[in-house]
């Protein structure tokens, strides 16, 4: 309709022009322009036709006709879904005795499980039927005129073509030539030629069956076809990929990787079978003897016969090209249907020894040590029930196709063009309905009356298909598997194993799994129970405080329930952060005193150290305090020197130190001063048409951070490391959600949502920075421009230094750990500090003029620079106080694995310590009464005579293992507040609400609403 009505419309804007005198090259070109844009609206209609409204259609009556399936997904359909099914089923092996069909057809045992038998599903935008009714079935596979094969990939067509492919007058005249070649005498010929083949099947089954096929099909060319399964073989991988992915027309014309590579391996395939094909056609023309020629010489003698038959009518018979499809043809599915069925034989003999023995014992009886011939093979009864029962739970073809191309009826059902049906082989040859409750099991006897009585004359058991298309290599599979099984009975015989070997290895095994449950069982209790309680018992005896431990959680419901009842709270400004930031630590110090509290967090006791000595003792014995292990947090979100420890942090360090030198740092100052200017101009525009403006500068000052290290870190890849930026954001939400479980081990391989969306934030930073990385390696070697004064080329290079002068260096994984570091730690403590001190400076305007002062004393409207950023006094204090009242890191932890000392006391390895800045930065008995309240100037005379010399200060941590970029953030963090004073002036807004929250540091709950003035 879309179509008459262009060409309809087309036909009334070119009339006019046609019947004129007038026409000109200016109409003309006109006229060419509506062509092509009535044609751009045909191909959107049809587009659009395709992926949603025909789709859309056929939905609505397919649930019309009482069939029930996921809702259409627009041009994906349950395509990703069917993946991601497939590679979660195949992710992990499964036990000899489960269901197979979760784990081989995942996707439409979830789809008949949850839709029941009448159900559909999504292939992209084709809808496709589930047929599991014999009745229909039968219906489906005996009517091939109307239920057509689906037109497959023609990347598809590569690995299967020939006659499993063609239709209508096409396959029967193929069907007609290749049928002598399948006959019994032919077969009894072939069978002659496999029997004296001698290899050792067991391991090489599927060598032997492409040897088998080699031989009965190219005769004494059997070298080439070996060459033919090679390429086969990763072909059908290929094509597995391919077939999984949504079908888009003209896809396989782009020159992607698979597509290329199927494409050779299809060129070369071809040129494999034209050699031997050529070469079996001049021993015919030369009329030599080629009764060792195989089916390839007899198919080509059929098509011969049948054209000369018919007065030489070529159309008749097959061209080269079709011959070379039909060899394909047998290649592949002559190999893989024998290989498969052989396998599944021999395993399933292996664990049923009772029906192995019965085989041999027919096959003994029927031949003695005789060779194997076609008449006894066709008399060994069990043989071929076995071989029966593991086509029905083992069968080649899982599922099998087809498609109708105009209104069809189908039992009771009328549907629509374009709907493909599937059938399921392996769920119909499941079905406890058809096959009974054992249906699971290997039961060859239920094939003992034959299949007509085992299917109760219903079509539930048609591994090779069935109806006019059944497969017509059946006959030749099964002789295969039969001649295998009698000629390698000592083989079998192998397999069988004594009763009471298999007793005594049964009571092993029994004894080994009772041995590692109670080995398993005996750690979990020590874990989760005797450990814990034997140190609460210690610790109380030492007359520290706490509450009871509870088994597995500990504290950790307390925690939760405190930290949901405290943080959704504002409080002051000059109020006390501590207890809004870390509720819980400062609800368990003031229960039980700072000096000698202790919280659970689950099994593990933490101690609240508080004084100044202890502390100071623990930061710098780094080697006996380290960071809790595991710390699957730290881990996934940095990693890196935050995380190292021993020779490893010491090496890292080395190399990332000079990353921080101040002639680095002076070479930074442009990439800051540019991502600085870029904000402000923002602010400039929001306050352009009043002079001020309310303006929420959290998000921009964080934007801001994110930018300068991506500039600083990753020099001209800085578009590319604010993607970074956005997902550590993500990343350390998450873990937050995620903290109260960290402590269990293996937590993150649970699959909640949380987790899920951590592991691919995780991949897509890993991938993320390795581009980066890549393309650096890569401009490196091309000789191109690099950025060496940027963070990761400086510590590239001091890290290839350090392979060359000591073979030793960081892997690529650890240069992507530093940098995640690098990108996290920078931006969220710079931006921290920033937006903090902008509130305060709100609150506290006689600071910001002091400020502002020095700044514009200093640099005017110049631009600051890095000597002059150095003399700001003021800025210093300011910023410093903040760093007091605000530390990037609220609390910081360390965990002993062995027995310490600390102070006077001897601890026991298993403990942990929380050292709570926080509460340390607001302790009166340290600060004074006026701990809690904005004073810059307690930093006038410097940070030892506003400690006086305690160590009671340490917001970017302490000791040897003091924060490595704090320089890098007191240097941004300075010039951006330099360019902030010397162009706005800034108060609080009414609306801004007070809630400093902690997402791994210390950010504003609510944003920090301001309202900024031009100047």
């Amino acid at each position: 309709m879309a179509y008459k009505f262009v060409m309809h419309f087309t036909l009334l804007l070119t009339l006019p022009a046609l019947l004129s005198h007038t026409y000109t090259k200016d109409m003309e070109l006109k006229l060419v322009i509506a062509a092509i844009f009535l044609g751009a609206i045909l191909w959107t209609w049809r587009v659009l036709t395709w992926v949603w409204l025909r789709p859309k259609k056929v939905e609505n009556m397919l649930r019309e006709q009482g069939l029930s399936g996921n809702s259409y997904r627009l041009l994906y359909g349950d395509t990703k879904e069917i993946k991601h099914m497939a590679e979660l089923a195949n992710s992990y092996p499964i036990n000899i005795c489960d269901d197979i069909l979760p784990r081989v057809l995942p996707f439409h045992h979830h789809i008949v499980k949850t839709y029941g038998k009448s159900s559909f599903s999504w292939i992209g935008p084709v809808a496709r039927v589930n047929i599991l009714e014999p009745e229909l079935i039968k219906e489906i596979l005996m009517n091939n005129t109307d239920f057509k094969k689906p037109t497959p990939n023609p990347l598809a067509k590569f690995l299967v073509s020939g006659l499993s492919g063609y239709e209508d007058e096409k396959w029967s005249k193929h069907r007609k030539i290749i049928n002598p070649a399948f006959h019994v005498d032919k077969l009894e010929a072939h069978g002659n030629s496999s029997a004296v083949c001698e290899l050792n099947v067991h391991p090489y089954i599927e060598a032997l069956t492409s040897d088998v096929i080699s031989r009965t099909a190219f005769g004494s060319s059997y070298t080439e076809g070996r060459r033919i399964h090679q390429l086969q073989k990763e072909q059908a991988q290929l094509t597995v990929q391919v077939l999984q992915s949504v079908y888009i027309p003209g896809w396989s014309y782009l020159p992607t990787r698979r597509n290329r590579r199927l494409k050779e391996i299809n060129s070369q395939l071809k040129c494999l079978f034209k050699d031997i094909t050529e070469k079996r056609e001049k021993t015919m023309n030369l009329g030599e003897d080629d009764k060792d020629g195989g089916l390839l010489s007899l198919l080509m003698k059929t098509s011969r016969k049948e054209i000369q038959e018919n007065g030489d009518n070529s159309n008749l018979g097959m061209n080269t090209s079709e011959i070379i499809e039909e060899c394909k043809t047998f290649y592949f599915a002559g190999q893989e249907s024998t290989s498969n069925l052989l396998t599944w034989t021999m395993i399933l003999l292996s664990i049923y020894p009772n029906w192995q023995v019965h085989a041999r014992e027919e096959v003994f009886q029927v031949f003695g040590t005789r060779q194997p011939d076609y008449e006894g093979l066709s008399r060994l009864k069990i043989v071929t029930m076995i071989l029966y029962e593991v086509l029905r739970l083992y069968p080649p073809a899982t599922i099998f196709t087809r498609v109708i191309y105009k209104e069809t009826k189908l039992g009771q059902m009328t549907l629509p063009p374009g709907v493909q049906f599937l059938l399921p082989v392996l769920l119909v040859h499941h079905d406890t309905e058809i096959w009974g409750e054992d249906a699971k099991e290997f039961k060859p006897d239920r094939f003992s009356q034959g299949i007509s009585k085992a299917t109760n004359n219903r079509i539930s058991f048609f591994p090779f298909s069935w109806g006019p298309r059944i497969c017509i290599g059946s006959n030749f599979a099964m002789l295969e598997a039969k001649i295998f099984i009698a000629m390698e009975s000592d083989i079998i015989s192998a397999l069988k194993m004594d009763a009471k070997a298999i007793s005594l290895l049964s009571s092993i095994a029994i004894s080994v799994v009772i041995l590692v449950i109670v080995t398993v069982t005996k750690k979990v209790v020590n874990k989760v129970w005797l450990k814990p309680k034997q140190l609460e018992k210690f610790l109380k005896a030492q007359g520290f405080k706490g509450n009871p431990y509870r088994i597995l959680l500990g504290d950790m419901g307390d925690y939760v329930r405190v930290t949901k009842a405290e943080q959704p709270k504002e409080i002051k400004l000059c109020g006390d952060v501590s207890q809004h930031a870390l509720p819980y630590i400062h609800y368990i110090v003031k229960k039980y005193g700072k000096a000698n509290s202790y919280m659970w967090w689950g099994p593990e006791p933490r101690l609240n150290i508080l004084d100044p000595e202890l502390i100071k003792e623990i930061m710098s014995k780094s080697n006996v305090f380290r960071k809790p292990y595991p710390n699957p947090i730290g881990e996934i979100i940095t990693g890196g020197l935050l995380t190292a420890e021993d020779e490893k942090w010491t090496r890292h360090r080395k190399l990332i130190s000079p990353a921080f030198h101040v002639d680095k740092l002076k070479n930074m100052l442009p990439a800051m001063h540019l991502s600085f200017q870029e904000m402000l101009k923002k602010w400039e525009e929001l306050v352009s048409a009043t002079g001020s403006a309310e303006v929420d500068v959290w998000p921009y000052l964080e934007d801001m951070s994110g930018d300068v290290i991506s500039r600083t870190a990753f020099g001209s890849n800085h578009e590319e490391g604010r993607k970074i930026f956005l997902l550590q954001k993500e990343q350390a939400h998450l873990a937050i959600h995620l903290a109260w479980v960290s402590f269990i081990p293996g937590w993150r391989y649970i699959p909640t949502k949380a987790c899920r969306r951590m592991n691919e934030v995780c991949t897509e930073l890993q991938v993320s920075i390795k581009s980066i990385i890549r393309k650096r390696e890569l401009a490196k070697q091309r000789g191109e421009a690099n950025n060496d004064d940027d963070l990761l080329g400086i510590l590239t290079e001091s890290n290839s230094k350090e392979i060359e002068e000591r073979g030793i260096g960081m892997s690529i994984q650890e240069v992507i750990d530093e940098c995640k570091l690098f990108y996290f730690a920078g931006s969220e403590t710079t931006s921290n500090l920033l937006v903090w001190t902008m509130v305060l400076l709100s609150a506290h305007k006689e600071w910001q003029t002091s400020a502002r002062e020095e700044v514009l004393k200093a640099f005017g409207s110049k631009k600051p620079d890095y000597d002059g950023i150095n003399y700001l006094k003021t800025v210093s204090m300011i910023l410093q106080e903040v760093l007091r009242l605000y530390p990037p890191a609220a609390m910081l932890i360390r965990a002993i694995p062995k027995e310490a000392q600390l102070g006077n006391m001897n601890f026991p390895g298993g403990i942990g310590f929380v050292l709570p800045i926080l509460l340390l930065h607001y302790d009166t008995d340290i600060w004074g009464s006026n701990a809690h309240e904005f004073k810059p100037e307690r930093f006038s005379q410097g940070i030892f005579s506003a400690t006086k010399g305690r160590f009671s200060y340490m917001p970017f941590g302490g000791g040897p293992r003091i924060c490595i970029g704090q320089n890098f953030a007191m240097v941004e963090a300075k010039m951006a507040l330099a360019m902030i004073l010397q162009q706005f002036s800034f108060e609080l807004s009414p609306s801004y609400a007070h809630a400093p929250f902690q997402i791994i540091t210390l950010q504003p709950q609510h944003g920090a609403k301001i309202i900024l003035h031009k100047l």
